[in-house]
């Protein structure tokens, strides 16, 4: 099988399954993708203020990622 006849099998028995129509299908499919934007950009704000902690610490105990100096 490939993979859009999978989506079109899973639709299908989501559709009977759970009694989803095609809206609240796209409703649910829009919310969990701005979920997942939202997560990716506070995962980015994250790692870009641990870089900038570990940037400020003494070099014996950086991460060896930004180098100890040595």
């Amino acid at each position: 099988m490939n993979e859009r006849s999978i989506d079109r099998a899973l639709a299908a028995v989501f559709r009977t399954g759970i009694g989803l129509n095609a809206e609240r299908e796209d409703e649910l499919w829009s919310q969990f993708c701005a979920r997942r934007g939202g997560e990716s950009a506070a995962w980015a704000a994250f790692a870009a203020s641990m870089m900038l902690l570990a940037a400020g610490l003494r070099p014996a105990v950086r991460p060896w990622w930004l180098g100890t100096g040595q």
